[in-house]
Parts: structure tokens; C-alpha cells; sequence
């Protein structure tokens, strides 16, 4: 079985009606040839026969690990990178669209600076309008209009800041060192983590200017259920490293006025909802010792 220049790693839930378009347009951008391995890490979605249907319809080789049940967005990971051939991965969301070349000059970059990880311009469309290619590493308000300056000038620095985890390369030898992704996150905060032990043993991150792929993000409103599993997700990194809680409670608190405050000024309205779920993290706040 040989070897690969680049393993393209895409985790699947219930994701069949977005595999197609994102196989083809790997297949498009392609600019590596038959350097390029593409593994779909399925996590038990219901839809799995439509996804391999889907999968086969797109005419892209690609091999599909099928696991036994949904352990989130990590646990698909890891087992996609165990069946890497590549020492260089590309994660991927199934629902990213490649819109120009990028294989051939991430594994220069990386190759060539000795990065640990590398990310890439993200597009809202192919307009190329920037949308979140890397995010403050603390989400509180003040942090968050430092981070709309970077975002206006396009500078990104590791200390402040962590790639967007939509698509990224990654050595594959530094992430298996690292242990992998942490399968105690199920959604969110993922990229942090990762970004955290990859600098807390030296490894060097970066932001290429020059590639990038599209992720439609467009302006998803509050979701309670999101919220819950992110501030989860933030609670256990600081367990884990020893972070403040009620510094994360009181960064959910600031981000969540600042959405209140840009569905005020863009005429979308207030959510209702966001003022209830601040009274309800301002009383689990309290309640920190």
C-alpha cells in the first residue's frame, strides 16, 4: 500500500446531502493527483446508506471508516488520522467547498516553515468575502473588538488568536504525539484544545493568506442547545488546564450581549431568549465557589 503526500479527513453525521458537492470540489482543486488520499470518518450517521450512495455518485475514490456510534467531531477525527497514509492531514467539514488550488501549497508552507499546523483563508461565498479564518482565543466583548480590528487588518497571531477548525492542515505526527483530538469534547472547543498543547510543546501555527475554501457560515442566530454544548465544552478546558470558570461565564455572558447588540443594530430584533439564558449563567456563576 503506498504512501501519500496528504490525507483529506472528513467527518460525516448524517451529512449526505453535503458529501457530494464537497467531494467534487476536491476533486476540482485537486493539484496533487494521485498523491491525494480522501478518508470519510462516519459517525453512525442514520442516513448512511444515502451518504455511501452519495459517495459513489461523485465518481471521487475515497475510503469510508464506518464507526459504531457518534462520539462527536474528535472521535471522528482520530479515527480518520488512524488510517491516514499521509504525514500531512488536511480536517475538513463536510460542508466546505474548495474554490481555488490549496493541497500543493500547504505542504509547502508546511513543509518549508516546519509548522505544526496551518490554516487558510475562510470565505463566507466565492465572493471571497472573509469570514472567521481564526478566532480570540478568551470570547469576551472586549476581546471580541480586538478581534474585529485583526479581522479588518487580516493578522493573526497564535498568542491571541486559534484557526477556525472548518478545514486546516495538521501534521500528523505532532497531533498523534499531542494525543490526538480529546474525545471528551463532543462539539466545540476542539480547535482550542489542540491549539493549546500543540504551543504548549513548541509547535509553530500560522495562517496562509494565500489559499482558502468557502464555509457559509451566514448569520446564525442564538441556539440554545449550541450554547449549552459549547459552555460544556469551555467548562472542561478548564478543568483541564486550570482555566477560571467564571471566566468563561462571564465571556458567555459578554458574547451573548454582544449578539443581542448586533440583532438590535442590523433591525433583527431582540432574542428573546438571550436576556433568559443570561439570568440563568449569571445564577450558575454565582454559585462557583
Amino acid at each position: 500500500m503506498d504512501n501519500k503526500d496528504l490525507t483529506v479527513i472528513i467527518v460525516t453525521y448524517n451529512s449526505s446531502a453535503l458529501i457530494y458537492d464537497c467531494l467534487k470540489s476536491i476533486e476540482r482543486y485537486n493539484d496533487i493527483g494521485s498523491r491525494l488520499e480522501i478518508i470519510v470518518s462516519d459517525n453512525a450517521s442514520t442516513d448512511f446508506n444515502d451518504l455511501e450512495s452519495n459517495i459513489a455518485a461523485s465518481g471521487v475514490e475515497c475510503t469510508i471508516v464506518r464507526n459504531n456510534r457518534n462520539g462527536g467531531y474528535g472521535y471522528g477525527n482520530n479515527r480518520g488520522t488512524e488510517r491516514a497514509r499521509a504525514d500531512t492531514l488536511l480536517l475538513m467539514n463536510p460542508d466546505v467547498r474548495l474554490c481555488m488550488p490549496v493541497f500543493k501549497h500547504g505542504l509547502h508552507e508546511i513543509s518549508k516553515r516546519g509548522l505544526a499546523l496551518l490554516g487558510m483563508e475562510e470565505y463566507e461565498d466565492e465572493r471571497m468575502r472573509r469570514k472567521h479564518s481564526f478566532l480570540p482565543r478568551r470570547m469576551n466583548l472586549r476581546n471580541l473588538m480586538v478581534y474585529r480590528l485583526a479581522k479588518c487588518i487580516n493578522y493573526f497571531s497564535p498568542a491571541f488568536f486559534y484557526i477556525h477548525g472548518a478545514c486546516f492542515f495538521v501534521r500528523k505526527k505532532i497531533l498523534t504525539d499531542i494525543g490526538g483530538f480529546d474525545e471528551n469534547l463532543f462539539l466545540y472547543g476542539e480547535e482550542l484544545d489542540i491549539h493549546t498543547r500543540l504551543m504548549g510543546k513548541g509547535g509553530e501555527i500560522a495562517l496562509s493568506h494565500n489559499i482558502g475554501f468557502v464555509h457559509p457560515l451566514h448569520n446564525r442566530r442564538f441556539n440554545g442547545s449550541e450554547n449549552e454544548i459549547g459552555l460544556k465544552s469551555q467548562l472542561y478546558l478548564c478543568d483541564k488546564y486550570g482555566w477560571s470558570k467564571k471566566m468563561v461565564y462571564r465571556d458567555a455572558i459578554s458574547t451573548l450581549r454582544a449578539m443581542q447588540l448586533k440583532n438590535i443594530v442590523t433591525g433583527r430584533g431582540r432574542d428573546a431568549a438571550i436576556p433568559a439564558r443570561i439570568r440563568q449563567l449569571k445564577a450558575e456563576m454565582n454559585g462557583i465557589v
